[in-house]
């Protein structure tokens, strides 16, 4: 039997963490959190995650800064953008991640949209 699919989950929201902690666990997923960008770009090496769900908007290194540092660090390592800011402001905050080439998906979404999503990068 292979080894389950190591994801990272970066997120400065608790329950935004350990809901998809939760639910991507429950379909067989090892997968490790992180509170911010800067964390989760140093997890990255010890957990050595094939897939990254990473929030936009966070304290200390943004969404954006960690995509760009993850893809120069682990050009392998697939990448999910997820954020609900564009809804509230206006400003279309899951573009940059769009060009940079990672998947997005928009807040609120549906767990089963997620988990497709890394089922289908890994």
């Amino acid at each position: 039997m292979s080894a389950p699919v190591r994801v990272l989950v970066i997120d400065d929201n608790e329950d935004v963490r350990t809901v998809i902690q939760l639910a991507l666990q429950a379909e067989g997923f090892d997968v490790s959190v992180a509170e911010n960008g800067r964390q989760g770009a140093s997890m990255l090496h010890a957990c050595g995650a094939q897939v990254v769900v990473t929030d936009i908007l966070m304290p200390e290194q943004d969404g954006v800064e960690t995509i760009a540092q993850l893809q120069s660090q682990f050009p392998q390592v697939k990448i999910i953008a997820i954020s609900g800011a564009s809804s509230a402001t206006g400003f279309d905050y899951l573009a940059v991640p769009s060009h940079l080439g990672v998947r997005i998906l928009r807040k609120p979404f549906e767990m089963g949209e997620l988990i497709d999503l890394v089922r289908e990068l890994s």
